[in-house]
């Protein structure tokens, strides 16, 4: 597993959310905002409550095994190994509950940790007379050593996050899950922190008995950013497409899916792509890793809800760069790409 000085900087999400030029929200492991992209998945299903006639018994399970399937992908997993809970808290509630423990046993878990996993550990500590250990921050702050350091034969639970909540600092999961195999303890996960915004995380790798996460960030975690269009699906695509030329960018195609709909018999709510870039600001990434041709040049998807309301939706550079591997080299000209991206989806969408 890769350290943190390993990564690659993360370049500006800003565009991402809904946050003022004047503003930087830092208290993001108190109350994180909203991505745009959860924001408004959240307000199409809301808006599908305005004609309920319309959901059909399937709806109330295509949508959620739809996630069950992505989110397996994230994390390299099957779809049946993926259910939903209200919180962490009541996911590790569930695995206290199916887990036994002897007295002679030990829970072990990290100063200053999120509590979702932590209470529901101490309250199998009271209920089996197991001793709860808590793993105090190392004075040269590596929690990694610390943590292995204190699992031993006698450990039958570790329970711990990914990535530390109050000082960002990643746990080497993978060695924990050797030490913990080892051993015969179990691994419990809180990937709330990590899990789809941070490095991968495979759980054949980690091999945790239970990983659990709020789910704001793997929502949006297939890298399709969704803005919500202040004009009609037409008007909206001229925009787009004149702001698209007004960059300096060559538009190689613009395709209507409902008219190609219509000659041949059937019915599609207003659905328009267009396919444009330029080969200055595709082919380093190209030269880099020539498998993202494949999503290359860039689209945008115009489209219209059953509610009525216009949408225009893109893929992230930048998740387009972590999917095909791209190295530092191309940082700038992803950065370069993303800003040019915001910038044109906020001209063809909002209203002046």
């Amino acid at each position: 597993m890769r350290r943190v000085s390993e990564m690659p900087p993360l370049s500006s999400q800003r565009h991402l959310f809904d946050i003022p030029d004047d503003v930087a929200f830092l208290n993001c492991a108190y109350m994180s905002p909203l991505p745009r992209a959860s924001v408004m998945a959240g307000e199409r299903g809301l808006r599908r409550k305005l004609h309920p006639w319309n959901i059909t018994p399937a709806d109330f399970f295509i949508a959620s095994e739809s996630v069950r399937g992505l989110f397996a992908q994230l994390i390299n997993a099957k779809s049946d190994d993926i259910a939903f809970a209200p919180a962490v808290s009541y996911g590790m509630a569930q695995a206290v509950a199916n887990i036994s423990l002897a007295r002679t046993q030990t829970i072990v878990t990290l100063a200053e940790q999120f509590p979702s996993n932590v209470y529901p550990w101490m309250e199998l500590a009271e209920r089996t007379g197991a001793q709860f250990v808590t793993v105090m921050r190392p004075g040269d702050d590596d929690w990694t050593a610390a943590l292995l350091a204190s699992i031993d034969r006698s450990t039958g639970v570790v329970a711990v996050p990914h990535c530390h909540w109050t000082d960002g600092a990643l746990i080497d999961l993978e060695a924990v899950g050797t030490t913990c195999r080892r051993v015969g303890a179990v691994l419990c996960v809180d990937g709330t922190q990590s899990v789809g915004a941070l490095l991968p995380f495979d759980v054949k790798r980690i091999d945790p008995a239970v990983v659990c996460l709020w789910g704001v960030q793997a929502m949006a975690a297939d890298g399709l950013t969704t803005v919500r269009s202040s004009y009609g699906p037409k008007e909206t695509m001229n925009r787009l497409e004149a702001e698209v030329k007004a960059k300096g960018m060559t538009v190689f195609a613009r395709v209507d899916h409902a008219a190609g709909a219509t000659e041949v018999g059937l019915s599609l709510r207003p659905t328009e792509l267009l396919i444009f870039g330029n080969a200055k600001g595709g082919t380093p990434l190209m030269q880099s890793a020539q498998t993202i041709g494949i999503d290359l040049p860039l689209k945008a998807l115009v489209w219209q809800d059953a509610a009525g309301d216009t949408w225009l939706s893109y893929n992230d550079p930048s998740w387009l760069a972590k999917r095909h591997g791209l190295g530092h080299e191309v940082e700038a000209a992803v950065s370069g790409m993303t800003a040019t991206l915001a910038a044109v989806a906020k001209a063809a969408t909002a209203s002046q």
